[in-house]
């Protein structure tokens, strides 16, 4: 019975009902518009960091025998996380990691994970969004076949380096004292 009333007088009144449905909906809607409409302004443009970039890092080849190795890493923009990478390395074509990248601060976080094996590493990366810089630096710590503890600086370059000037960059933004066993560096 009370259901019947109901619908009678919104029968008797559609457009007075459609008009106050329609202007609730745009009154709860109007707060969440400029941040929608800057949402698919963004979607629109292709962030800096969203590229292919190389990274290179120390690795333990042989016994006690450090030799520079790169990778690369395509970025992504990433729906759950700020951006998505994989990565892949030349020298070891079936071995790639798969994770991605967070923004704290000025520090770009990532966590990859390995898909052959149980490995996590995690990255911490001076951001070169804000700088625009081309080479910026960082460390990842991992645990390596060993059940070791690893840390070691890299280097994060949006063109491809040679060696030399990987070492460069290491000379001069990275600074390793190992009786302390600290890692300093310098944006």
């Amino acid at each position: 019975m009370i259901y019947s009333l109901f619908f009678l007088a919104i029968l008797s009144f559609p457009q007075n009902f459609f008009d106050g449905l329609f202007w609730s909906l745009f009154g709860f809607t109007l707060p969440f518009l400029p941040n929608s409409a800057k949402y698919l302004w963004n979607l629109t443009k292709k962030p800096y960091l969203a590229d292919n970039w190389h990274i290179y890092f120390y690795t333990n080849e042989d016994r006690n025998q450090y030799q520079i190795t790169g990778a690369t890493w395509a970025i992504k923009k990433g729906f759950k996380n700020k951006f998505n990478v994989i990565e892949s390395r030349e020298s070891v074509p079936n071995l790639s990691y798969e994770g991605y990248i967070n923004l704290q601060e000025n520090i770009l976080v990532a966590k990859l994970q390995c898909s052959e094996h149980s490995e996590t590493v995690f990255l911490q990366i001076y951001n070169p969004i804000r700088s625009q810089k081309d080479i910026t630096t960082g460390f990842s710590i991992s645990i390596d076949f060993n059940k070791h503890l690893l840390a070691r600086g890299v280097v994060l370059s949006k063109k491809q380096l040679t060696t030399d000037q990987v070492k460069q960059v290491i000379s001069t933004k990275l600074i390793c004292l190992s009786k302390e066993k600290i890692l300093i560096m310098y944006p």
